[in-house]
């Protein structure tokens, strides 16, 4: 392996750090750390830095850069039998191949990286590929599956005490009970988050469970309870300088003052959301506070006051291509208009509105289509690994028993062989003593000679032998066209591991002879007289 330089690991330590958080960085680091493994010839350092560069696309949505990245890292990771980074690049390529909706070969990549990962206690590895598996049947409505994946991950965790990725499962978990609609193990669940999350002073993770529970305390009607919530919350982002969350959170107070009648402090938080939004350009959340404002307004002792806002949301929607928010704000400005007696607009409005509900309603079916077409391609996936694995498991099953049946046979011959050689070693001894017996025994030696001799049965085990192991003999003849026909026998008796003894008793030849016959063989296939020759032979 090429000497790796202290600049070149700490390239690929940046490229990695950098994926998240400054992704070009990180694809500069990466592509750098690749030249420089190339020059060197480290191929270890190339896979990694391919590796890390996919998770740099992947971050920038450039998908099909980074499956490429992933996949050639793959290719370069199985030449080099390099387990470790066969499981990395099979785990990044299943989280790009999900991003790119192909869910069926994301989940086989991230099912083959969890067997790779397996084998090599690799727990953290384990963990992050349930997660993403957890992930995909989240997104195809697979929740029972999805439980399993994130509950399995969790578990991982837990026993690896990494608390924040278990804060993260924990978060997994609570939304897959809420899908399901059991809202009380969803509740216990965010509130091992928040516990957690402040236990291990992880402020972000506090600051998000706290938003989740006041989504439970919110549908339960426990409107101070919510509010309390956000507001811990809201002084936590606001404490980060996370404007961006600070203003959705605002949006979320906004929406439980709303719920108890309390429009004024609702109307705060909503004008004070948009600012935010505004400042720090985030289109969406400028726009769902200003349809929130407005809506407020349009009910009010002034509808008409509520236009401007609304045409100032659709304004924002239309440009930045936010349809479900131009869906909402057309309709809404539609009633402002009627309210206010302007009913040609308001038709104008509400029209552009059905248009609208239609367009996105055809988006939906084809979403839907899509994905039960994925659901279907994902089943159909695992019934086919399924399948394969029961044909396996018979293919094993039928191997090992013709397997035994060879040995047997084999087994059988040294046995008969064995015998005939001291049946005949007591003859002769017997005529040596009874000189005048010989003429009587003289037929019997010739057949027991013949006997031995016999290459009938060695015909039926050589065919027995190349049913089961696919051409070996004829193959090796014609890789090693130099090895005689005693020699190839010795060969398949190596093959399926027969000692020295039982092979001269199969020949009906010496050890000596039997060693001699190895020696001729090594010195063919060109081994060292390190390589054991069996195994080279069981391999083949």
């Amino acid at each position: 392996m090429a000497v790796r330089s202290s600049v070149l690991t700490e390239l690929l330590l940046q490229a990695k750090a950098n994926s998240r958080t400054d992704p070009l960085q990180g694809l500069a680091c990466a592509t750098e750390a690749r030249e420089r493994a190339e020059r060197i010839g480290d191929n270890e350092a190339i896979v990694d830095a391919l590796n890390a560069a996919a998770w740099c696309y992947e971050t920038r949505t450039e998908y099909s850069a980074a499956s490429l990245s992933a996949t050639t890292a793959l290719e370069l990771a199985r030449d080099l039998q390099d387990k470790m980074r066969c499981g990395e690049s099979l785990l990044v390529l299943g989280v790009v191949r999900s991003d790119m909706m192909r869910f069926a070969e994301a989940l086989t990549s991230l099912k083959e990286a969890i067997d790779v990962f397996a084998d090599l206690n690799d727990a953290p590895g384990l963990a992050s590929a349930y997660n993403n598996i957890g992930m995909i049947h989240q997104q195809l409505a697979n929740y029972p599956l999805a439980l399993e994946a994130y509950l399995s991950a969790l578990r991982i965790n837990e026993t690896l005490g990494d608390q924040r990725n278990v804060g993260v499962n924990i978060g997994n978990v609570s939304n897959i009970y809420y899908y399901l609609g059991d809202m009380d193990r969803s509740f216990e669940y965010d509130q091992r988050s928040l516990d957690l999350a402040r236990a291990s002073n992880n402020t972000y993770g506090t600051a998000h469970a706290l938003e989740a529970i006041a989504t439970h305390y919110k549908a339960r009607g426990a409107f101070d309870e919510a509010t309390h919530a956000l507001t811990d919350a809201l002084e936590i982002f606001s404490t980060l300088g996370e404007k961006r969350y600070a203003a959705a959170t605002h949006i979320k107070l906004g929406s439980v003052h709303e719920l108890q009648k309390k429009s004024k402090k609702a109307l705060e938080h909503y004008a004070t959301a948009a600012s935010m939004a505004l400042s720090i350009k985030r289109h969406d959340l400028h726009a769902q506070a200003l349809l929130c404002k407005g809506a407020i307004l349009s009910t009010g002792k002034a509808p008409s006051s509520s236009i401007e806002i609304f045409e100032s949301a659709i304004g924002i929607a239309r440009t930045h291509a936010l349809d479900q928010l131009l869906v909402e704000a057309l309709g809404h400005l539609a009633q402002a208009y009627a309210r206010a007696g302007d009913h040609q607009r308001a038709y104008d409005a509400l029209q552009e509105c059905a248009e609208m509900k239609e367009r996105l309603y055809a988006l939906d079916r084809q979403r839907a289509v899509a994905e039960m077409q994925s659901r279907f391609d994902v089943e159909r996936a695992e019934r086919e690994s399924e399948v394969f694995r029961i044909k396996n498991a018979h293919l094993e099953e039928l191997m090992e028993v013709r397997s035994q049946e060879l040995a047997s046979m084999a087994m059988r011959l040294v046995g008969k062989n064995a015998f005939l050689q001291r049946l005949r070693k007591q003859i002769s001894a017997h005529t040596e003593q009874h000189p005048d017996l010989r003429d009587v025994v003289k037929d019997v030696l010739r057949e027991i000679n013949t006997d031995l001799r016999d290459d009938n049965e060695w015909v039926r085990f050589e065919e027995k032998f190349e049913h089961l192991h696919q051409d070996f003999l004829t193959k090796l003849s014609q890789s090693y066209p130099k090895l005689t026909p005693t020699e190839l026998k010795v060969c398949a008796m190596l093959k399926i591991n027969l000692s020295n003894k039982e092979i001269a008793g199969l020949l009906s030849v010496s050890l000596r002879n039997v060693e001699s016959h190895r020696y001729s063989i090594r010195k063919k296939l060109g081994l060292a007289s390190d390589v054991n020759l069996t195994a080279v032979l069981i391999r083949h």
